[in-house]
C-alpha cells in the first residue's frame, strides 16, 4: 500500500510540473507581444519608465507608449 501511494504522489508531481511547464510558459512570455501586431517580433525591450517600453526589433529601435501600445518615435534603418 505504501509503494502504491509513493507512486501515486510521483505520478501527481509529474502530471503538475506538465501542466505547469505547458500553461505557465505562455504567462511568462506574455510581455513580448507589446505592440507588435505586424511587425517583427523584438529582440529585446526594456522599461524607460512606467509610460514608454525601448523595443530593438531587427531593423530599428521603438520608443513605445505601454498604455496604448502606439509607436511614439522609430530610430534606424
Amino acid at each position: 500500500m505504501k509503494h502504491f501511494m509513493t507512486l501515486s504522489i510521483y505520478r501527481l508531481h509529474v502530471y503538475i510540473s506538465l501542466i505547469c511547464f505547458l500553461y505557465m510558459s505562455n504567462i511568462v512570455l506574455a510581455i513580448e507581444p507589446i505592440a507588435t501586431l505586424g511587425q517583427l517580433p523584438p529582440v529585446q525591450h526594456a522599461f524607460l519608465n512606467n509610460d514608454t517600453i525601448l523595443r530593438v526589433v531587427p531593423t530599428h529601435i521603438q520608443i513605445v507608449d505601454a498604455n496604448t501600445g502606439d509607436v511614439i518615435d522609430k530610430f534606424g534603418i
